[in-house]
């Protein structure tokens, strides 16, 4: 008698796999952090050029030996230069170039609130809500742009050095 090979089950379906989504908060991000760079906020470019101003102090050591010899006493003076530790300073532009960077971070954070709260004053039909966020939105992009040259001039000066 021959056997008869089993037959083999029938494949089970799983689900396919599901796509990646993103949340609503993460697309609002996305398209705002998209428009900061296209309106040229992220177009800054790091140079290497970094020079530094050094500056050694020098410390004089004097010290005074008294020996106890018979006869008269002797005094001997011996002055010993030492030279200290180098000192870095960062140029005043540099740090003034970073102020600035801070200053237009702060306010681009601002900004991606307003279009956040733009977007939600959209999605619940508020007009009053977009106008609101829209005026928020061209003030602090006023104000970015000011900073925004300072930037550049702090940030061209430092680089110079």
């Amino acid at each position: 008698m021959t056997s008869i090979p089993p037959t083999p089950a029938a494949p089970t379906s799983s689900p396919a796999p599901s796509k990646p989504t993103m949340s609503k908060k993460a697309a609002i991000w996305s398209m705002v952090g998209i428009g900061v760079v296209a309106l040229g906020i992220g177009n800054v470019s790091a140079k290497s050029d970094t020079k530094t101003e050094t500056k050694t102090e020098v410390k004089t050591v004097t010290s005074i030996v008294t020996k106890n010899v018979p006869g008269p006493t002797k005094t001997v003076t011996k002055t010993v230069t030492v030279p200290g530790p180098e000192i870095e300073k960062t140029p005043q532009s540099c740090l003034d170039a970073l102020d600035t960077a801070q200053e237009i971070f702060s306010l681009a954070a601002q900004g991606f609130g307003a279009a956040s709260d733009a977007i939600a004053a959209a999605a619940s039909n508020d007009g009053f809500g977009i106008v609101d966020a829209g005026n928020t939105m061209q003030s602090l992009s006023g104000q970015i742009t000011s900073k925004g040259e300072s930037f550049t001039a702090a940030a061209a000066e430092c680089r110079s050095k």
